[in-house]
């Protein structure tokens, strides 16, 4: 289960935003060793997920995220000899692609 809320002010979310947006998919693990899932039809923007029901504590390197977004071509690039700055300009790149698709939106959800 994935849920997710922008900035709630007033009881609003924004313009013709519900008060939370929540994002749920459901996967029953088949107990036969390693299962993978993954959507096909549609993609959430999301910055944590629950895992419930698993049998203890999963470790970090089971789960994977997937980063989605239209496919750019980047027409320059920015590094410096400062690695905070690297780090900054990879930050903001992963933020644009996180929200392309097709368009550019402001909110993944």
């Amino acid at each position: 289960y994935t849920s997710c809320a922008g900035a709630v002010r007033n009881g609003e979310g924004g313009p013709c935003s519900p008060y939370v947006a929540a994002q749920q998919d459901t996967f029953v693990l088949s107990g036969n060793g390693a299962d993978y899932f993954e959507t096909k039809f549609t993609w959430h923007g999301y910055r944590y997920a629950e895992i419930v029901g698993y049998p203890g504590t999963p470790p970090q390197s089971a789960i994977t995220g997937v980063a989605l977004s239209s496919s750019l071509l980047p027409i320059g690039d920015f590094s410096c000899s400062n690695s905070m700055l690297n780090s900054i300009h990879q930050m903001v790149l992963n933020t644009l692609l996180s929200n392309v698709f097709t368009i550019q939106s402001d909110c993944p959800t």
